[in-house]
């Protein structure tokens, strides 16, 4: 995404930015982006709700550099989380488990942001495109991570079939981030029991015993 506000070169006007910033975070937490007004900024940041438009111009320009920032944060952390293996696995079942685990646990961590940042996405065409690259990264991290440590690689095509357990697991991941537990059914299913059964699914469709 294209920066188009400049980092201020003094250090207060950084930290009044920062604040800006901070601010529009939590209000993307408390409400989404339809809380997300220059206003909201302003009584919560305590910079003038002219000092904000001095900076930015509009309220969508912090959403942007917010957004930027975001998933940049969500994106290291989401490497880091990947890269990190303390044990070596017994079976291809413990990769798989620790790999959905991993996946969701990134959900769940992030849950009211993604949430909004999605939400904004789907009627913000350039907000949107953001988000895809971030899933992308992840998915390819995900990905990687099967292809690093499964042991039992005896599939025609490994790259596609790794491909399909992301797409069912983000899937999940997804529909669970944006709507209500119990949407399509009346039994709320938590989030450890997705795991355990995503993992089921991805093992038998990957062939593992």
């Amino acid at each position: 995404m294209q920066q188009l506000v400049k980092i201020p070169q003094q250090e207060r006007s950084r930290q009044t930015m920062q604040n800006i910033l901070d601010a529009g975070r939590e209000l993307l937490i408390s409400g989404g982006f339809d809380g997300f007004s220059v206003a909201q900024l302003s009584a919560l940041s305590g910079v003038s709700v002219g000092s904000i438009y001095q900076r930015f111009g509009k309220k969508e320009e912090v959403y942007r550099m917010l957004q930027a920032g975001l998933l940049n944060e969500m994106d290291q952390k989401a490497t880091a989380r990947f890269e990190q293996v303390e044990n070596p696995y017994k079976n291809d079942c413990e990769v798989i488990f620790d790999a959905i685990k991993r996946f969701c646990h990134h959900c769940i961590d992030n849950q009211q942001l993604l949430r909004a940042l999605i939400s904004r996405g789907m009627i913000d065409s350039a907000a949107n495109e953001c988000g895809v690259e971030s899933s992308i990264l992840i998915g390819k991290l995900f990905k990687q991570f099967l292809h690093t440590h499964m042991k039992t690689q005896n599939l025609k095509d490994p790259d596609f079939a790794y491909d399909i357990c992301f797409r069912m697991i983000y899937s999940f991941g997804w529909r669970r981030i944006m709507a209500d537990p119990t949407l399509e059914s009346d039994t709320n299913i938590e989030w450890d029991q997705i795991v355990e059964e995503l993992c089921a699914m991805c093992a038998r469709y990957l062939r593992v015993e």
